[in-house]
């Protein structure tokens, strides 16, 4: 916080959600997805057809669907070559999905046993949009490497289906599609019919909720994977995550216990119950939770990230920078690290190594507005008025509608001693946050500057008002009881 003239310290520390890929394929999004079918194993494949009935019908549904194809493996996986087998197919043959799987005889029915292996599952985006925005990058949700239903071939063929395509569509990142058959797939399900697993169905349709950043209605399909089967320990994470992302940190923090008594060794959990401790300012338990992290996976650059995060919200700097040099040796094209480590550095007071931060974490990523700001915060406070306000431009082509970078390049216009342009930074910061104490005191400063008492009065009235910092009161006060009194 800065009241008065000098420079501001706004940075944007940047967590890291877990996990981020389940399967090695998730750089970049593929719009084609590959479904491979493979042989069913059955004694007596002439007569019931499994695997030309099962493809036809997936082949025939999929037509008016350019992004997924449906494939034949021509050869069958038994269930003791199981997933692993499956798997090692599928990636060979660049699939995003396998099925495969086996059926009985009876004298009037064929049940068959279909396994979905789920090869291109959760992928790490990396949303610009609210990242410039300062906001944590918005990870994937934890998916299922693999699930199993059972179906009756005759009854059931529409099922499978609809579940086939919804699952096609959730890999193809194709969220309103994966909607739309996951739904018709539920509402044709049996409920009373176990086998058909509508929990799966019900995860993934929330996990793309999720995607679509309708955090209720996820959350709406966790509780009812969870009333199905209370056992579900990736549901509640999700979960946790979908709270977390509506800032309801004690549900989300009740979640990841959940998901963690059910499997201790999950250091995602563990990583994502540390930030809702951090964001809840418990920092101590934070780090706990990154330390449990980091013994359970010792290469988990975000949870060094993480602790790095809360080393630096207790002032802890130097151990900060340690836990970031960790991150960047795991990870060197870690743009969020580069800024992290700069944001410690500068709050060390040595900006030069701050800035030299900030210009790694653009050449990684030339769209990060917060490096931007921060890097301008450090000239800022090096007294290069000019460069600072260069870099704040650049932060606001990338996000006009971010307060504080116009707060920051009000303060160096106000350093420059041009207070009508300051005003007007400090006027538009204000529109964005009319809630923010410091932007009131600091434009109450340049208007007493620039001889403006009047106004400067209603300036400070309005930060006393909406000052929750003691610190602001009291400096509100001082000046107000200053001028009032002359």
């Amino acid at each position: 916080m800065t009241l008065g003239g000098g420079a501001i310290g706004l940075h944007f520390l940047q967590r890291q959600l877990s996990p981020l890929c389940l399967i090695q394929q998730c750089e970049q999004k593929n719009p084609t997805v590959t479904v491979l079918l493979a042989e069913f194993d059955g004694l007596d494949a002439k007569n019931y057809r499994v695997t030309e009935t099962i493809l036809q019908n997936l082949q025939d549904a999929t037509k008016n669907y350019p992004t997924v194809k449906i494939l034949p493996l021509k050869q069958a996986i038994t269930q003791q070559e199981g997933q692993d087998k499956a798997r090692e197919l599928g990636k060979n043959k660049n699939a995003d999905i396998v099925i495969w799987g086996s059926y009985g005889k009876t004298q009037q029915k064929a049940p068959v046993s279909v396994n979905f292996e789920i090869l291109s599952a959760a992928k790490d985006y990396i949303d610009v949009g609210k990242q410039v925005q300062g906001e944590p990058r918005n990870m994937a949700v934890a998916s299922l490497e693999n699930f199993e239903i059972q179906v009756n071939l005759a009854e059931e063929l529409k099922y499978l289906t609809l579940v086939t395509l919804g699952v096609s569509a959730y890999a193809a990142d194709d969220w309103d599609n994966a909607i739309k058959q996951l739904t018709a797939a539920l509402s044709v399900a049996k409920p009373n019919n176990a086998a058909l697993d509508p929990a799966t169905i019900y995860f993934y349709r929330g996990n793309t909720y999720y995607y679509k950043k309708e955090y209720d209605r996820a959350i709406a399909d966790y509780n009812q994977v969870l009333l199905l089967n209370p056992k579900y320990a990736v549901a509640f994470y999700n979960r946790g995550n979908a709270y977390g992302k509506k800032g309801e940190y004690d549900g989300a923090i009740a979640d990841y216990n959940q998901a963690l008594l059910l499997n201790p060794k999950d250091a995602a959990a563990f990583n994502n119950r540390g930030i809702a401790y951090s964001d809840r300012k418990e920092y101590d338990r934070a780090i706990a939770d990154y330390n449990q992290a980091l013994l359970l996976n010792p290469k988990y650059a975000e949870a060094f990230n993480n602790r790095g995060i809360a080393y630096s919200d207790r002032k802890e700097y130097d151990r900060a920078i340690a836990d970031y040099n960790q991150a960047l040796l795991l990870n060197p094209k870690y743009a969020e690290a580069f800024n992290n480590r700069g944001i410690a550095y500068y709050n060390k007071k040595e900006y030069d190594r701050a800035i030299v931060d900030y210009n790694q974490a653009l050449l990684l990523n030339p769209k990060y507005a917060e490096a931007f700001n921060n890097r301008g915060n450090g000239y800022n406070n090096k007294k290069e008025y000019d460069r600072a306000i260069a870099d704040y431009n650049q932060a606001l082509l990338l996000n006009p509608k971010y307060a504080e970078f116009f707060y920051n390049r009000g303060l160096a216009y106000n350093n420059k001693k041009e207070y009508d342009r300051a005003i007007a930074d400090y006027n538009q910061a204000l529109l964005l946050n009319p809630k923010y104490a410091e932007f009131f005191y600091n434009r109450g400063l340049a208007y007493e500057l620039k001889g403006d008492k009047v106004k400067a009065i209603e300036s400070y009235r309005q930060a006393l008002a909406v000052a929750q910092d003691p610190q602001v009161k009291e400096f509100a006060q001082g000046k107000l009881k200053e001028l009032e009194g002359k």
